[in-house]
C-alpha cells in the first residue's frame, strides 16, 4: 500500500505520522477509495463539512470514537497535491482499496482468534486465577498454553517456566563472569546420552547439550 501511495499520491502520506497505525487516517483513506473509486476530485467536491462527516461515520464503524479532525483536513488538503504519476492514480488506488479490505478482513480474524484463545482458559477455568497475576493477561496465559502444550508433560512448574522462557539465561560475552542464579530454557524432551545422567552418577556432563529441533 505504501508503494502504491508513493507512486500515485504521495502526499497522502504526509498527512498523518504513523499513517497505517492512524484509524483516522485510514478511514479517511478508505472514504476516498471506496466511495469515490479513487477520484480525487470527486472527494474535494464534497467539501471539508461533508468529507469530515462521512470520515467520523467510518471511524465509528472501525471502532472509535472520533477522528483526528488534523489528520482528516491535511489529508483534505492533499486532494489537490500534483505530486505523484496521476494517470495511474485511479488505478492504484483501486489496488489501495482492495488491500484495506483485506486488512479489515484480517483484523477481524484476528479478534476472532483472540477471542477462541481466551474462552480455552476460560473452559478450564483458568481465568480467575490468571487475572490475579500481575503482568499476565488472560490472552497471553491463553499463548503461553499454546506454546506449552500439555501441561502435564512437564515433570515440575519449573520445568514448564523454563520453557516458556519466563526464566532466560544471562547473556554475558568475553570472559567468564561468575555463576548466576538464572538459568536457562527449559529442554522437555532433551535425553542424557549413555553414561550421562542416567549412567554412572560420577559420569561427566557434556559441557554444551546435542543442538534440538525447531
Amino acid at each position: 500500500m505504501r508503494s502504491l501511495l508513493e507512486c500515485v499520491w504521495p502526499a497522502a502520506l504526509d498527512t498523518a505520522r504513523q499513517p497505517f497505525r492512524s484509524r483516522t487516517w485510514l478511514a479517511a483513506l478508505t472514504v476516498v477509495c471506496d466511495r469515490d473509486g479513487g477520484d480525487l476530485e470527486r472527494t474535494r467536491r464534497l467539501g471539508m463539512d461533508r468529507f469530515e462527516r462521512a470520515v467520523r461515520r467510518e471511524v465509528v464503524r472501525r471502532g472509535g470514537l472520533k477522528p483526528s479532525l488534523r489528520i482528516v483536513r491535511n489529508l483534505f488538503a492533499a486532494l489537490t497535491d500534483p505530486a505523484g504519476v496521476i494517470a495511474h492514480r485511479r488505478g492504484a488506488l483501486e489496488r489501495v482499496r482492495f488491500l484495506l479490505a483485506d486488512r479489515d478482513h484480517a483484523g477481524a480474524s484476528l479478534v476472532e482468534v483472540e477471542s477462541l484463545m481466551t474462552g480455552v482458559v476460560d473452559e478450564l477455568g483458568l481465568t480467575v486465577l490468571v487475572g490475579s497475576i500481575t503482568g499476565l493477561s488472560v490472552l497471553g496465559a491463553a499463548a503461553i498454553l499454546a506454546e506449552t502444550g500439555d501441561p502435564t508433560r512437564f515433570a515440575s512448574a519449573r520445568a514448564l517456566v523454563k520453557h516458556a522462557g519466563l526464566a532466560p539465561r544471562e547473556k554475558s560475552s568475553g570472559a567468564f563472569t561468575g555463576r548466576t542464579k538464572l538459568t536457562g530454557q527449559g529442554r522437555p524432551g532433551y535425553a542424557w546420552p549413555p553414561g550421562g545422567r542416567s549412567g554412572a552418577p560420577n559420569a561427566p556432563i557434556p559441557s554444551t547439550p546435542p543442538a534440538t529441533g525447531t
